[in-house]
This record gives structure tokens, C-alpha cells and sequence, in this order.
């Protein structure tokens, strides 16, 4: 079910501007099927089962968008993209710098690679723990200790939402 949400709205963001509630229909999928606060403001890898976040695929596969703006055939595409980039009042614009604050690189001009990998590096202490958590929760469950279940449910809370 994932997969196929994350690959509509990844079509649909790169046809159209992408807005956050794409972003949140993701990850809000998700965290509805690991039982999760809905306030928890991560949900990549963990909690996604190895897919990528629709929020991180569009960011990546956005920069290699307006690199094939800047070298379309058409003259005017490239001007006019060239033109967009550089002002935020632009959807093009807009996204080009959120992408710029979010990985810390030029998305024009940095390697594919090193965008996604920087975009994928983000809270990786708290992973661990929360798969741990995670584990321990369902094993509680699993042999009906409630008063377990319900600590680790408060832990479970505490590390998704602050």
C-alpha cells in the first residue's frame, strides 16, 4: 500500500507544484499503519520499511527536474527556468530554495547523489532507538502486558514528537 501512495504522489508532485499536504498524505499513511502519534515529524526509512519518503523522492528527483530545464533544447524553457530559479515569488523558485535550505547544496549544481544522501541523513540517532522501541512494543503486546505496552507506547510518543 505504501509503495503505491508513495508512486502517485510522486507523479503527481512532479506534474504539478507539490504542496505539503502530498507530503503529509505519505506520511500520514504510514504512521496510521504502525499505530504511531500523527504529530511524529519523521517517518523515513524506519517506519516506511525501507521505501524512500515521497517528501525526499520528490526533493531529489526535483533537482535533476530543473537541471533538465536549464539544458531543455528550447531556448525559452531555459531562460525562462533560469529566470524562475533565482525568484522565490516562483513555484520553481520556491522549491529550488527549500531544497537549497533543506540539504545545505546548490540542487542545480550538486551530484544527484549527494543531495539524496544528504537528504537521507537526517535524525539517524533516533532510528535505532525507535526500531527498538517498536520491537519491544510488539513482543509486549504479543504476550498481553498491558502496563509494558503502554510504557512503551508513552516512550513510543515522547521520541516521535519532540
Amino acid at each position: 500500500m505504501l509503495g503505491v501512495t508513495m508512486a502517485a504522489c510522486c507523479e503527481i508532485l512532479l506534474i504539478v507544484s507539490w504542496t505539503l499536504s502530498y507530503f503529509n498524505g505519505w506520511s500520514t499513511c504510514v504512521k496510521l499503519a504502525w499505530r504511531v502519534p500523527r504529530a511524529t515529524y519523521f517517518v523515513d526509512k524506519l517506519l516506511s520499511c525501507g521505501q524512500s519518503s515521497v517528501h525526499m523522492d520528490t526533493l531529489a528527483r526535483y533537482s535533476k527536474f530543473v537541471r533538465g530545464l536549464m539544458v531543455s533544447p528550447s531556448m525559452e524553457v531555459a531562460v525562462m527556468c533560469g529566470v524562475a530559479k533565482r525568484d522565490i515569488r516562483t513555484v520553481t523558485g520556491t522549491n529550488v530554495v527549500l531544497l537549497r535550505q533543506t540539504t545545505g547544496l546548490d540542487p542545480v549544481t550538486a551530484n544527484l547523489r549527494k543531495v539524496r544522501d544528504k537528504l537521507s541523513d537526517l535524525d539517524e540517532w533516533r532510528m535505532d532507538y525507535l526500531a527498538r522501541l517498536l520491537t519491544e512494543r510488539g513482543e509486549a503486546y504479543y504476550v498481553t502486558n498491558n502496563e509494558e505496552v503502554a510504557r512503551l507506547s508513552y516512550l513510543i510518543d515522547s521520541i516521535c514528537i519532540n
